[in-house]
């Protein structure tokens, strides 16, 4: 986490996976709630829609593009995590966050 917040700090971008590597499948965890709150640096939800892909059996349903198709990304407006959030409302923006995701 240190060295998270030192690179956004020193003006490096970090991209997380928010859902972790085991799932479940949109559910963000809160660490990079706090890694927002920690450094001051907002969280940008980044969607990526392809016109044509195929789906891996997995547990987050891995999509990869077939050739020629047509990728749309999407950004959100970025969020600003305030460090004085206490815990309950911390987890209100986590769950509305959540909810961004999955659209």
């Amino acid at each position: 986490m240190r060295e998270l917040v030192d690179a956004l700090n020193s003006g490096f971008d970090v991209a997380i996976t928010p859902d972790g590597p085991r799932g479940p499948k949109y559910r963000l965890h809160p660490g990079a709630l706090k890694l927002a709150q920690l450094s001051g640096v907002p969280i940008t939800l980044v969607h990526v829609v392809y016109s044509s892909y195929w789906e891996l059996k997995s547990w987050d349903g891995f999509r990869i593009p077939k050739p020629f198709s047509r990728v749309t990304i999407i950004c959100d407006e970025p969020v600003e995590i305030p460090r004085e959030l206490d815990e309950e409302a911390l987890e209100a923006l986590r769950a509305k966050l959540e909810g961004l995701m999955a659209t």
